[in-house]
């Protein structure tokens, strides 16, 4: 072969190959609404232009990356059954110290500028609002994503884009009874009252319920360390319950919150990380067979400076006190559960933004503190939990970014009022609950008859009712 024609073969082979990458980006069939109103516009269906981004198909990945030119772009092609509003909302990672790219979103004949958010890493990614679009009539349309500067190596990375039906309702609203799953952190409920109070105020007329099983040292890898509680127990496991809190709270909806105590404060290893894994997984089998979807939300930080002179470094055959880089375990399993996503699982990142926070905010205050004991997240914390749930659920831009909830309860004249409700109600059904399902933790308060303590969270019930004026739907 001459090499003239060796490169026009070489020329024909790169245009063979850009077509089948342009017909493998752009799905025939546009995405339509599905059930909840939801318009989902995948990184692997979009139509790529430019020299550099592509669609990246690695399971860690599935993703548009390598966006390194500001002159490429991508768009979708999408249906639009009927009339209506939706939420704009752009699944974007960016690696840590490359935030700060300029993107408009351009969809309906209106354009939606955002800027690019540092998430740690360019396949971290987070679910931002950009603003809100209306559709006059349906059809087919299409949504681009262009940059407008690139600030840093790359524009971004991103998973997916997403059109929210503003008449829609989100999952765990509409769930008939939602119960939160996790350890000592769960149990303490500030996520969980702070996430019912934003439902009660957004959502006043939804007959959901919320209930607290949380149950303190609780893993559902079934690990526990030697020496545990000083030798008094172990670790209790939520399989050993999991059957009796589906048979006797029938929940639809589970929010479980697990991983801090599933490592056991001990280093990496591999034979730890896959009980986790088979725990999360029986989980969502168990409680699939119940008809319950779960949510999973990733294990708060650790961390380790409120304690150092009691933890433990790495090389010891045992850990009676936590190891020093215990943080860096939960990285890693707070990175198999974003990976899920992929598999269709829903997970929440608590993780992530809680470790930024730390960071962010110990620069200024060497003595910063999200937990006073590393471990069990103080009010901030819980905040910060509870805001990525918020997030989760469609709350607004100027909520999910701020750091603390005080002036989005104070925004609303009867916020602080429904929070006080919120906690009373929680507070009364948690402990006998609890009780009522069983478990295998010592010391637990037995809380009141479960007749009685319905009986109380009724009549508060009421009151809350009565704070919006609703009516169950």
């Amino acid at each position: 072969m001459t090499m003239f024609t060796q490169h026009r073969f070489a020329a024909f082979l790169g245009m063979v190959l850009w077509a089948t990458l342009i017909a493998r980006a752009a799905d025939p069939q546009s995405p339509a609404p599905d059930a909840r109103g939801v318009i989902s516009l995948h990184a692997s269906n979009a139509v790529v232009h430019g020299t550099t981004l592509r669609y990246e198909p690695p399971t860690n990945k599935n993703c548009l990356g390598f966006w390194t030119k500001v002159e490429d772009w991508a768009d979708w092609q999408f249906t639009v059954a009927a009339p209506g509003a939706y939420e704009i909302e752009v699944w974007q990672g960016c690696g840590k110290g490359h935030g700060g790219s300029d993107v408009t979103v351009e969809v309906g004949g209106g354009t939606f500028n955002f800027v690019v958010e540092d998430t740690g890493h360019f396949q971290n990614f987070v679910p931002r609002k950009v603003g809100r679009v209306s559709f006059a009539k349906p059809g087919t349309y299409s949504l681009a994503l262009k940059p407008r500067s690139k600030k840093s190596v790359a524009v971004m990375d991103i998973r997916q884009v997403r059109l929210l039906s503003v008449a829609a309702t989100p999952p765990l609203v509409a769930a008939r009874r939602v119960v939160f799953l996790g350890d000592s952190i769960t149990y303490a409920g500030g996520y969980v009252e702070l996430v019912e109070t934003y439902v009660r105020l957004n959502f006043p007329a939804a007959p959901v319920e919320f209930l607290n099983l949380g149950l303190p040292s609780e893993t559902f890898s079934g690990l526990s360390e030697p020496g545990h509680a000083g030798g008094a127990f172990p670790r209790p496991d939520l399989h050993e319950r999991l059957g009796r809190v589906l048979e006797k709270a029938k929940p639809d909806f589970i929010v479980a919150c697990y991983g801090m105590n599933d490592g056991i404060y001990y280093p990496f290893s591999e034979d730890r990380f896959q009980k986790f894994q088979d725990g999360a997984r029986r989980l969502r089998e168990r409680a699939a067979a119940a008809g319950a979807k779960v949510l999973h939300i990733t294990p708060p930080t650790f961390d380790p400076e409120p304690i150092r002179a009691r933890t433990l470094p790495a090389g010891l055959a045992e850990y009676r006190q936590p190891y020093e880089g215990y943080n860096d375990v939960l990285d890693r399993y707070s990175a198999w559960l974003l990976a899920r996503r992929a598999d269709g699982w829903e997970v929440v990142d608590a993780h992530g933004p809680m470790n930024r926070f730390l960071v962010e905010n110990r620069r200024d205050d060497p003595k910063f503190r999200l937990a006073g004991d590393g471990v069990h997240a103080n009010a901030q914390g819980h905040w910060l939990i509870a805001r990525e749930l918020l997030r989760d659920l469609g709350a607004s831009g100027d909520l999910v970014r701020a750091d603390s909830p005080d002036a989005w309860l104070k925004s609303n004249p009867r916020g602080p009022e429904m929070l006080k409700l919120v906690q009373q109600r929680q507070r009364a059904l948690k402990d006998a609950w609890l009780t009522h399902v069983g478990h295998a933790r010592p010391g637990m308060a037995k809380g009141k008859p479960l007749a009685d303590a319905e009986q109380a969270a009724a009549e508060v019930t009421v009151k809350i009712r009565a704070l919006t004026g609703a009516t169950p739907e």
